[in-house]
């Protein structure tokens, strides 16, 4: 009468590049009783409006994600002030954390982690 349960869903649309939403989250299950244990989820908000905005070409065999890095690491008409996405981490059902992603936090990420 005990178990877990891993899933992970992705929201896409046809007209995109990229999902508008990764959800993962673990289950728990105690003698008939369910308790989400966390859930973990991205979405991308304003990043694929900008994303279009921008003339990156799909010619060479990269890989979509190769591409957009390449496209966000080179793109300097990003808002500043609209968030471009957003991650929330969920603990027993409660959001303990929120974070909104903005141009500053990708030009950090593609700096370190993506050169």
């Amino acid at each position: 009468m005990v178990g877990a349960v891993v899933s992970a869903f992705m929201i896409n649309d046809a007209a995109t590049i990229l999902p508008r939403a990764v959800v993962a989250k673990a289950r728990a299950y105690i003698v008939g009783a369910a308790a989400d244990v966390i859930e973990v989820g991205i979405r991308t908000d304003g990043i694929q409006e900008a994303l279009l905005k921008s003339p990156f070409l799909f010619e060479d065999r990269q890989s979509r994600m190769k591409q957009v890095l390449k496209t966000l690491k080179a793109f300097k008409a990003l808002p500043k002030k609209q968030p471009l996405g957003s991650i929330y981490v969920k603990l027993l059902g409660q959001e303990i954390a929120f974070a909104n992603v903005g141009k500053a936090v990708i030009e950090q990420a593609t700096r370190v982690g993506f050169n």
